[in-house]
């Protein structure tokens, strides 16, 4: 009998851990799948409002309504304090503000010109190319005048800028510029979000 328990005893915890082990399999499946189902749901969403971006930008719509209904359709996907559309003029070495959403740093409001020189914009519209610039960059890597050109925009507390040329008949037409008061708020995920964003523009 005490053999026969000892038996039943090891057959039973076996059978124990076989339970558990499958049991845990069910809950890594399911968390699985909804981990799954969570993406699909978020690249839809993502879709649904970038091809809105793509119809808005393309509507017969006031351009000013356009930029107001782009920018709020653009804020349900990136952490943006500031939203900047600047119009590029390489002729005469200017860029217009036309227009704004969010934070508006002094001397940057909508219809202002300002050189190019040195600019953030000049960086991107030049490049061809998304980039990111920070305030680290500014102090410590760019020359004095890249740092006089952008000093307004950190002092309005916006430390970080990702920009995106928005190209036509192969020029740059303008720049679309994104801050955020937080040094940590793009990711390299935005990278690639804000490069869709100026192809559906």
């Amino acid at each position: 009998m005490l053999v026969s328990g000892s038996v039943l005893t090891a057959t039973s915890i076996g059978l124990i851990f076989v339970l558990f082990k499958s049991q845990q399999s069910s809950v890594n499946l399911s968390e699985e799948r909804r981990k799954s189902e969570e993406a699909q749901t978020a690249i839809a969403q993502e879709n649904a409002i970038l091809a809105e971006v793509g119809r808005i930008a393309n509507s017969t719509l006031d351009t000013e309504e356009v930029y107001e209904l782009v920018a709020s359709q653009i804020h349900q996907l990136l952490p943006f304090d500031r939203m900047v559309i600047n119009l590029v003029d390489f002729e005469n070495g200017v860029y217009e503000v036309a227009h704004t959403s969010g934070i508006v740093p002094k001397s940057r409001k909508e219809g202002v010109k300002l050189p190019l020189e040195g600019s953030f914009t000049a960086m991107v519209a030049e490049q061809r190319r998304l980039l990111n610039f920070t305030q680290e960059d500014m102090e410590s890597k760019l020359e004095r005048a890249v740092r006089e050109a952008n000093r307004s925009i950190f002092e309005s507390g916006l430390p970080v800028s990702m920009g995106v040329p928005l190209i036509a008949n192969d020029n740059v037409i303008c720049v679309m510029i994104f801050n955020s008061m937080d040094p940590a708020a793009f990711t390299s995920g935005h990278e690639g979000l804000i490069y869709e964003i100026g192809r559906h523009f």
